[in-house]
């Protein structure tokens, strides 16, 4: 595979095969890192916008969210799952899949659901291809590894991971292209992490650009 082809394909096995090989089954997993229960969240959370909002299955997403990021206990977890999975909506299944499902699953299963709503096949298709576009914001581009020289980090007063976590705090993605200019400010010339920042896609939680610059640990890629 070329890097144009992995930048242009609306097949999310495909997009996972360059970087997360790992990831490619539809079937249980377990033990999923944090970045890709996020990764996982945000699809469960575009089911979500296409349906009403009174299923169970939101709280139960939002709770997942919260444990991912240290802000919620495994019980408070679990009970929001349970609670989900035990009520009569459509939907119900889908945090189980957002913790114990690969990417794959979740992301058939989000749109499974969406189309039980009236989800159109040209809909459909725009949605697979958004959610290639959140897989390579989560994962980053395999083609070109980014690195990061410490003192950018260290400028000003750490001005550039005020600004990151900022952002991450209130997941302000639209305040990315400052960020951009200020990590650029600090002496970083890195294009790709720069035109990442800066670009119109999508960003969302797990965001491999932002992670680096708030310091999150991360999963090896491929």
């Amino acid at each position: 595979m070329t890097e144009a082809e992995w930048l242009t394909t609306d097949d999310l096995e495909v997009v996972l095969g360059a970087c997360r090989p790992d990831l490619l089954t539809r079937g249980y997993i377990g033990n999923i890192d944090p970045i890709t229960r996020l990764l996982n969240a945000t699809f469960a959370r575009r089911a979500w916008m296409d349906i009403t909002p009174s299923l169970p299955f939101l709280a139960a997403i939002e709770t997942i969210e919260r444990l991912t990021e240290g802000e919620a206990t495994w019980n408070d977890t679990q009970a929001a799952v349970i609670a989900s999975a035990n009520s009569s909506e459509n939907g119900r299944d889908l945090p189980v899949a957002v913790m114990l499902f690969g990417p794959l699953s979740t992301a058939d299963r989000a749109i499974s659901l969406a189309k039980f709503y009236g989800l159109s096949e040209k809909d459909e298709a725009q949605e697979r291809k958004h959610q290639c576009t959140l897989a390579r914001c989560v994962y980053g581009n395999p083609f070109r590894p980014v690195s990061l020289d410490p003192s950018c980090l260290l400028w000003n007063d750490g001005t550039v991971v005020r600004i990151a976590r900022a952002i991450y705090a209130d997941q302000a993605f639209c305040l990315m292209p400052i960020l951009a200019d200020a990590l650029e400010e600090s002496g970083c010339s890195n294009t790709e992490i720069l035109n990442h920042l800066r670009g119109r896609g999508v960003h969302t939680r797990g965001c491999y650009a932002l992670d680096m610059l708030v310091d999150k640990p991360r999963p090896s890629m491929r």
